[in-house]
């Protein structure tokens, strides 16, 4: 997905919060400083939620590949809140359940058809050599593994549950900075959290003098390309 659809679509989606509560921020999520605050209600944090979000996006140079990643933060929240939203919370497949029910599961039957296939003439049959019997138990145990793991890796995304009202107080964009790192978004719905997570991460600020900078950037960027493209073809000429 473009990036700034990414993140012209976060924004519209929390256009009824004041600007002050719309954080941008540059760098990992992974180095966040979150106060002791809940965002939900704005009492003390007294735990956390692992809140999870998947996001897609389309390979980048060019690329019509598409995939999928998962984000998650460790957000604070007050025990009162937490407790709210696991009442809300939507019940997720457990680990075995959602290996059986994504559709990435015929990989998972079509290597088990193969290794069968595999063991039915090597394994089972007469007149094979040991070798071929041993490459063959090396391709069954290749294609059940690779099976196995296209299946969890796809799996895993049935198991993230959708925001809450409870941790959509704290809501956060994927990444919109490309090519110039990471740069997020997040929708605070408390104004008190707010203010404290902007003084925690100060220096992660994505101020509007590195937007001007990006966009320079991005400009000369561009011209540069356009310039290269123009000499190929003329060249090829």
């Amino acid at each position: 997905m473009n990036r700034n659809c990414t993140r012209q679509r976060f924004l519209e989606a929390h256009g009824d919060l004041p600007p002050n509560q719309i954080v941008a921020l540059i760098g990992s999520h992974r180095r966040l400083s979150w106060p002791p605050l809940c965002p939900a209600c704005g009492g003390a944090a007294s735990t956390h939620i692992d809140v999870a979000k998947i996001f897609g996006r389309r390979a980048q140079h060019g690329s019509s590949a598409y995939y999928r990643l998962i984000v998650r933060m460790p957000i604070p929240f007050c025990w009162s809140c937490a407790e709210r939203h696991q009442q809300l919370v939507k019940h997720v497949p457990s680990v075995i359940g959602s290996f059986f029910r994504t559709p990435a599961v015929l990989s998972f039957a079509g290597a088990v058809a193969g290794a069968a296939i595999l063991s039915s003439i090597f394994l089972q049959g007469e007149n094979v050599s040991p070798g071929a019997r041993l490459d063959a138990f090396g391709g069954i145990v290749l294609l059940a593994g690779l099976g196995i793991f296209i299946t969890a890796r796809e799996a895993r995304f049935l198991r993230v549950p959708p925001l809450t009202d409870i941790t959509s107080a704290c809501d956060f964009s994927d990444s919109v900075g490309y090519p110039f790192g990471r740069r997020r978004f997040y929708a605070i719905r408390n104004p008190a959290f707010a203010d404290a997570f902007i003084r925690a991460n100060q220096e992660r600020l994505w101020t509007d003098a590195i937007r001007k900078r990006d966009d320079w950037i991005s400009g000369i960027v561009f011209v540069v390309l356009v310039v290269a493209a123009l000499i190929a073809w003329f060249v090829r000429k």
